[in-house]
């Protein structure tokens, strides 16, 4: 037996809302983009902006540093890190941020269209850069008829800001615990290194005072008299 349900306007309109609130929990995974990368000289990257007013939420972290040498020089660790800089859609340069190893920051965009993000690395080392950025923005492709889904929806962006935040700041922490890593990695090789560079050289200035301390006994002996 096959029964038939016909549901009112505002069930209609609750349904339409519950599908757009799964639509857009859908949206918040496809919306942030997450890209790491490998810095030479100079990368850029172009995400669209879908409104205006959108907010856009934008962190990097440089995760490596690929330095054949291990410990940086003074003068050279001095200028790691990298700078950014974005750019609206008419070319026009709305924020830069210089020599930096990590950086979050929110930006709202007052014109929508494709932001350019340019990352520029001013040493001959390679880096490599996670980079995370999200838009946030909601579409309604409908008008909302009744004023009792204007609270659903409120709750819908609610949710998803919550959501976006700990997903985004998961990523945020992920990738410092990245570089923590590499830079605790390198310390322990580093430490390796010079305790076997250490031990090698004990061992040879125990060899050494121990062939002096031979030619010595030597040279000692033979001042000797003999008896005849």
């Amino acid at each position: 037996m096959v029964t038939n349900v016909h549901l009112s306007e505002p069930g209609r309109q609750c349904s339409m809302g519950l599908w757009m609130f799964v639509a857009g929990l859908m949206w918040l995974g496809s919306a942030a983009e997450a890209i790491r990368f490998e810095l030479d000289k100079r990368e850029c990257w172009v995400h669209e902006v879908p409104a205006d007013g959108d907010l856009m939420h934008v962190s990097f972290v440089v995760i490596k540093v690929a330095n054949p040498w291990g410990r940086l020089h003074n003068r050279r660790a001095a200028y790691v890190g990298v700078d950014l800089s974005i750019e609206d859609p008419g070319g026009q340069q709305v924020h830069t941020i210089k020599q930096r190893m990590e950086a979050k920051y929110n930006l709202t965009a007052i014109r929508k269209g494709p932001y350019k993000f340019c990352f520029q690395n001013r040493v001959s080392l390679l880096q490599t850069i996670d980079f995370n950025v999200h838009i946030g923005h909601i579409t309604r492709d409908e008008p909302i008829k009744d004023e009792h889904l204007y609270v659903l929806f409120a709750q819908i962006a609610r949710v998803e800001d919550a959501l976006f935040d700990v997903q985004f700041e998961q990523h945020w922490l992920h990738s410092q615990a990245t570089r923590q890593a590499q830079v605790a990695n390198g310390l322990s090789r580093r430490v390796l290194y010079k305790a076997a560079v250490e031990s090698l050289s004990l061992i040879a200035c125990s060899v050494l005072q121990i062939v002096l301390l031979q030619r010595l006994f030597e040279k000692r002996l033979g001042l000797c008299p003999q008896r005849v």
